[in-house]
């Protein structure tokens, strides 16, 4: 599933929708995780990502991206962190249903990862 994202976000692109480009990436993030790629690789992925979603000030998506960023850290065992969450960023992830539900999910998702 990963191409169709892939070439979702290359047709989104090439049409001007950032918005469907930017889920796109989001996609390809998270499902990266899921699907068992290598963990470098989908870090990395993640990073490109936040880059692309920072350039276009897309803070829901940053948010979201910011907690598999986070999740990815924390499984390949790193001492790195991502930067904190702004200000903004803490409004919409308290007031966002979507974002809240993702943030939740991502931690419950690591803790029970880490209990086996």
């Amino acid at each position: 599933t990963l191409e169709y994202h892939n070439e979702g976000f290359a047709a989104a692109m090439s049409s001007g929708d950032i918005i469907q480009a930017a889920l796109n990436l989001t996609f390809i993030c998270t499902t990266s995780l899921f699907a068992a790629v290598n963990l470098q690789t989908a870090l990395g992925k993640c990073v490109e990502s936040s880059k692309f979603l920072y350039e276009r000030k897309m803070v829901i998506f940053m948010i979201q991206n910011k907690c598999l960023h986070h999740s990815l850290l924390k499984l390949i065992g790193t001492d790195e962190k991502p930067k904190d969450f702004s200000e903004e960023e803490v409004k919409i992830l308290t007031t966002n249903n979507s974002v809240m539900t993702s943030y939740y999910f991502q931690k419950a998702f690591i803790s029970f990862t880490f209990r086996i």
